[in-house]
C-alpha cells in the first residue's frame, strides 16, 4: 500500500497543502537528520564528488547538533567550549578541531577569507567520528537509539 505525507504551508493569508520534504518525511526530528549527516560525513569517501553537500554542510550541521545535543548534557554549562571540553572528556584535539569547524564553517561574516579556501575533508571526516564514538562511549543507548532512527542496526556483540 503506498502512502503520501503532506505538509500545510502558511503562505500570506492562506494554507497550502504540499507534498511533506524528504528531510522531514524520513526523519523523526531535525535532531535525527543532523545525526544522520554526521553520521555520513563519518563514513564519507573524501574522493567522491557526489558527496560533497556532506562535506559543504558539515559545519552547520554539527553546531546545530551538538547545541542540541549538548544544552540536554550540560544545561548547567557555560558555553559552548566549556560543553565541548566536557563533552570529549578532556581530549583538547577534539574539542578545539570541532570549535573550529562549526565556528568557521557556519558563519562567513568575519572570516570571509575562509570561504576561498578549499575544506578539509579528511578532518570534518576525524571529526565526525570523534563525534559519534563519544556518544557511543558516553551513553550506547542513545547512540543505539540514534542509528537505528536513521536505519541502522547495531548487531550486538558478546
Amino acid at each position: 500500500m503506498e502512502r503520501g505525507y503532506f505538509i500545510v504551508s502558511r503562505e500570506n493569508d492562506t494554507s497550502k497543502i504540499k507534498l511533506m520534504p524528504k528531510y522531514l518525511k524520513d526523519y523523526v526530528t531535525e535532531f535525527n537528520f543532523l545525526f544522520h549527516q554526521i553520521y555520513l560525513c563519518s563514513t564519507a569517501d573524501a574522493d567522491d564528488d557526489t558527496q560533497h553537500s556532506i562535506f559543504y554542510n558539515f559545519g552547520n550541521n554539527t553546531r546545530k547538533f551538538l547545541e542540541a545535543f549538548l544544552f540536554y548534557k550540560y544545561p548547567n554549562a557555560n558555553d559552548i567550549d566549556d560543553k565541548l571540553t566536557r563533552f570529549f572528556g578532556g581530549n583538547k584535539q577534539a574539542s578545539s578541531m570541532t570549535d573550529r569547524i562549526i565556528n568557521e564553517f557556519s558563519h562567513l561574516e568575519a572570516l570571509f577569507e575562509r570561504s576561498m579556501i578549499p575544506i578539509d575533508i579528511p578532518e570534518m571526516n576525524k571529526i565526525a567520528t570523534f563525534i559519534l564514538d563519544k556518544i557511543k562511549e558516553k551513553d550506547n543507548d542513545q547512540f543505539e537509539a540514534l542509528m537505528n532512527s536513521i536505519g541502522i542496526e547495531i548487531i550486538a556483540t558478546v
